[in-house]
This record gives C-alpha cells, sequence and structure tokens, in this order.
C-alpha cells in the first residue's frame, strides 16, 4: 500500500475589514452619544467597535480632546487612553 500524502492547511487568513474613511453628521453623533458610555475610550476601541479607519479615529479623539469632552489618562508609545472629561 502507498501511503496517503499529507495534506497541509492553508493557514488562518484574517478577513479584510472594510471600514470608513469618512464621517457623517450621524455617524458622528451617534458615536460621541454612545462614546460617554464607555469606561475607557482608544483608538483601537474605536476602530474595532465602530468600523471606521484608524487614522479617522485618532483625528476623531484629538477634536473630542481639543473641545474638551475627554482627557487623557495613560500614553504608552503610540497608544493613548481616554476617560470622558468630570466636566461632563
Amino acid at each position: 500500500m502507498i501511503p496517503k500524502k499529507k495534506k497541509w492547511s492553508k493557514g488562518k487568513v484574517k478577513e479584510k475589514s472594510n471600514n470608513q474613511v469618512f464621517l457623517d453628521k450621524i455617524s458622528f453623533e451617534k458615536i460621541v452619544r454612545e462614546l460617554f458610555k464607555l469606561k475607557f475610550i482608544s483608538f483601537s476601541l474605536l476602530t474595532e467597535k465602530y468600523h471606521i479607519s484608524l487614522s479617522l479615529s485618532r483625528s476623531l479623539l484629538k477634536t473630542l480632546k481639543e473641545l474638551g469632552l475627554i482627557r487623557e489618562v495613560s500614553k504608552v508609545s503610540n497608544q493613548i487612553i481616554y476617560r470622558k472629561s468630570d466636566l461632563i
């Protein structure tokens, strides 16, 4: 008998995410409303939860920080963690 040749798996392939690159006013207001219910806010959290691009989430958090709606809690390298501001 001839042994069967082993079939190798192709490996796991991550699906390419189709994230938004622009925010319209409705999406912006929805994200801001739901943002203040979270314990902490980060770029990666926004990207995963709301399916927006990483650069868009960075600029959104930068804008909210300038408006005083959120404050920076921790910064390690390029990862910054925010919380809602005490003013709200």
